[in-house]
């Protein structure tokens, strides 16, 4: 994992260059607004970028303690 963002707002991840991960990003457990653009992941076998993620129970991962859900207007575009 290069990047995992857990009950965050407004989040901009952009302009990165993965390579050889599994998996490049996770956005999840209540997030909020965040933004993921022009990144780069070169990995036939990565999982890529996951917004909404999963595994954030309350008795598992940290999450907002609030929300009711994993991920609430994040937008992900223009990655290869």
């Amino acid at each position: 994992m290069d990047v995992e963002f857990v009950a965050v707002n407004n989040t901009v991840v952009a302009g990165n260059y993965a390579h050889d991960s599994y998996a490049f990003d996770e956005v999840k457990g209540g997030s909020q607004n965040s933004l993921i653009f022009a990144n780069t992941i070169i990995n036939p076998k990565s999982t890529g970028i996951l917004v909404g993620g999963h595994n954030s129970t309350y008795e598992g991962v940290f999450v907002h303690p609030d929300a009711n859900y994993e991920a609430l207007n994040d937008k992900a575009t223009s990655f290869l």
